[in-house]
């Protein structure tokens, strides 16, 4: 096995309403294929989702680092972390 094969992320999405009268908003995560790893709700960008996808490939971030590096690329992008759910 290469280390390139050893940890591989994609991009998964699902649909939010805040209410049953809003529209559904389809956001984007992560998750790590042959693990139990998934990160949801990080953009509703998908662009923005899948060029992190592609550099967690590229240097085969492990999935024990995910939840601190996505805090720190939203703190970086501006981006507050929010639960959609939370009241």
């Amino acid at each position: 096995m290469e280390l390139s094969d050893l940890w591989q992320y994609e991009v998964v999405s699902h649909e939010h309403s805040m209410s049953p009268s809003d529209k559904n908003i389809t956001m984007y995560g992560l998750c790590v294929k042959n693990t139990d790893v998934v990160a949801y709700d990080i953009s509703t960008d998908k662009g923005f989702v899948e060029k992190y996808a592609e550099m967690f490939n590229q240097f085969q971030l492990s999935p024990i680092h995910l939840s601190e590096v996505l805090d720190d690329i939203l703190v970086l992008n501006g981006i507050k972390k929010v639960d959609a759910f939370q009241e």
